[in-house]
């Protein structure tokens, strides 16, 4: 039980605010993700686990989370708003260290609940829950599987729509509008991000927002991600519709080739800069290194973009799950990129 591994870190007069919906929704153990905007948060203290919810959200806990009767659940309103409710608790509780998501909570919330909890010290967490989501249990793994299948299957029907239509009339925003329609029809799932799709001189943007370009014979980039009860998938294709050039093809296998390269090294206890490294060097010995203009992938789960992270050099352990997607970008002309989840085992 993924509450317990909070618990065991604090102390008898400790407790940890958790604000963050993702962390929320990974140690309730849900199978599905909180909305973006607040609706609530989680008090964990040695021995008690609370609850602070608003009166219209509904909060599902997961069958493999802490049982029900073990959480007491707080209705705020304004005869029980969230400072006086935790006033009460940590005089309850003789708490005085609190844990707080400096990077999730704002400024003027955290002001008014320092301003209402005197005497008690506020420690910055360091990320402490999100580092604990780097390692997946056999579930998560299992659904974050089901994510990157589902995924790819979305992708194959896109692909298939474009030749359905014959290259004629169909725009990246048509495409990117029937990817997200195939996505959200499927049960429990929904998309991870909006889709990237990118043609001709668009492919060269990493990251480009779907235009009214048609697409016609040439380079195409779709990115796309399925979330499945709650975990990401994420996976990008390159396409080439019509017939390539040597140097396209050339170019296309540096990146195969790189994606390979970085795959094979990714084994608990390697740096995932290393492993970056180990892409740039490769494109170097090519001399397109400057057209790499990303970090070599992330950690996925919960978020798109999760721990582990290339630039803090965090170390890759067994059972987490992260991305690799090296990619060439020529400025004018085309992009070309390949993206594919990685579990990292012995």
């Amino acid at each position: 039980m993924k509450i317990t591994k909070v618990q065991k870190f604090i102390k008898n007069n400790e407790a940890y605010l958790i604000t963050n919906n993702y962390n929320i929704s990974y140690l309730l153990e849900n199978d599905e993700s909180l909305p973006e905007e607040k609706t609530a948060i989680l008090l964990i203290t040695k021995k008690e686990v609370y609850i602070f919810k608003n009166p219209l959200s509904e909060l599902k806990i997961g069958k493999r989370g802490i049982s029900k009767n073990k959480i007491k659940i707080i209705v705020l309103s304004k005869e029980t708003p969230l400072t006086k409710t935790l006033k009460d608790i940590f005089t309850l509780h003789n708490i005085n260290n609190l844990f707080f998501e400096e990077s999730d909570l704002k400024v003027k919330e955290l002001e008014t609940i320092k301003n209402n909890l005197r005497g008690v010290k506020f420690l910055k967490s360091n990320s402490f829950i999100e580092s604990l989501r780097i390692t997946k249990t056999e579930e998560e793994i299992r659904l974050l599987k089901r994510a990157q299948t589902l995924s790819l299957k979305c992708l194959n029907k896109g692909i298939e729509f474009i030749k359905q239509n014959k290259l004629k009339h169909i725009t990246e925003k048509d495409l990117s509008a029937f990817l997200l329609y195939e996505i959200n029809k499927i049960k429990d799932c929904k998309e991870s991000f909006s889709p990237v799709v990118a043609f001709d001189k668009n492919s060269a943007i990493p990251h480009h927002y779907p235009t009214n370009k048609k697409i016609t014979k040439g380079v195409l980039l779709i990115d796309l991600g399925v979330k499945y009860k709650g975990y990401c998938g994420d996976i990008t294709r390159t396409i080439y519709f019509g017939k390539p050039d040597r140097k396209f093809i050339y170019r296309y296998n540096l990146v195969k080739t790189a994606k390979n390269l970085a795959t094979n090294e990714a084994k608990p206890g390697k740096s995932f800069y290393d492993i970056h490294q180990l892409v740039v060097d490769y494109f170097t010995k090519y001399k397109v290194d400057k057209y790499f203009i990303h970090s070599i992938g992330h950690g996925i789960g919960r978020e798109v973009h999760e721990k582990p992270i290339v630039s803090a050099g965090d170390k890759l352990t067994k059972n987490c799950v992260i991305t690799i997607e090296p990619g060439l970008y020529f400025p004018n002309k085309y992009g070309i990129r390949i993206e594919d989840m990685v579990v990292i085992s012995e």
